[in-house]
């Protein structure tokens, strides 16, 4: 039965963790609002709730996403020091395992939101004319109207469907 092995902060893990920082981190700059309840101290997250609660305020919500974007910049950036800083590890193997797991993470995030938001443009523009894909909300009776069950027979009838499931002509 071998001990358990103690957290250790000697200068050796310190100076190895040190050397494997990179400039620009891609698990807390894409992950910047789960990273920071896992790895970062208590002012940083205090700001990424405050920045997440203001998302859903009205005109506050536009500045809101310039903070969350420079939150995530400065994670990107300082983000591997400030788990360094905050978490206890090991070893450097430690370290760059959760730093590896991570980083993997934020890459299959930005492919997954990458690859959604391209298949909702082309599909949007390929049925709408590109009216989605502009960023321009289809008039709500055009939808009540598609989304009819009566809408084909009527259409194939030669009526014409008004909004709310009401046939104008007779």
């Amino acid at each position: 039965m071998q001990p358990a092995v103690a957290p250790q902060n000697s200068a050796s893990t310190g100076n190895a963790i040190r050397k494997r920082f990179s400039p620009m981190e891609l698990g807390p700059f894409f992950l910047w609002l789960f990273w920071v309840w896992w790895n970062a101290d208590q002012k940083l997250k205090i700001a990424a709730a405050v920045i997440f609660v203001c998302e859903f305020i009205p005109f506050i919500n536009f500045l809101a996403g310039f903070a969350a974007l420079g939150l995530a910049i400065y994670l990107g950036l300082k983000g591997n020091r400030i788990m360094a800083a905050n978490r206890q590890f090991t070893s450097a193997e430690q370290f760059v395992a959760v730093q590896t797991a991570w980083a993997k993470w934020g890459v299959i995030v930005l492919i997954v939101s990458v690859a959604l938001i391209i298949s909702r443009w082309s599909s949007s523009a390929r049925h709408d004319g590109g009216g989605y894909a502009l960023g321009v909300v289809q008039p709500l009776n055009q939808g009540l109207r598609r989304a009819s069950p009566r809408y084909g027979r009527l259409r194939r009838r030669g009526r014409r469907m008004e909004p709310f499931g009401v046939s104008a002509g007779s």
